[in-house]
């Protein structure tokens, strides 16, 4: 996905929810949406799911973000 042309939006609310969605490629729409979770400062819970529109390369991950 990374290198296609694309366009992306980013909420960031006032509480510890984060939102981002990208989408790329115009010629094969492809998107990417992450959600962030903050629990206490500096750690998150993360969901992103990924749908590049081809058979065996959709991905959903699921994790804890440390920032430094």
């Amino acid at each position: 996905m990374e290198g296609k042309a694309g366009i992306g939006f980013d909420a960031n609310t006032s509480g510890p929810l984060r939102l981002s969605v990208d989408v790329y490629d115009p010629n094969d729409v492809r998107y990417k949406l992450r959600t962030e979770f903050q629990l206490v400062p500096d750690i998150f819970v993360v969901g992103q799911r990924t749908k590049p529109d081809r058979e065996g390369e959709t991905g959903s991950y699921v994790g804890l973000r440390h920032t430094f």
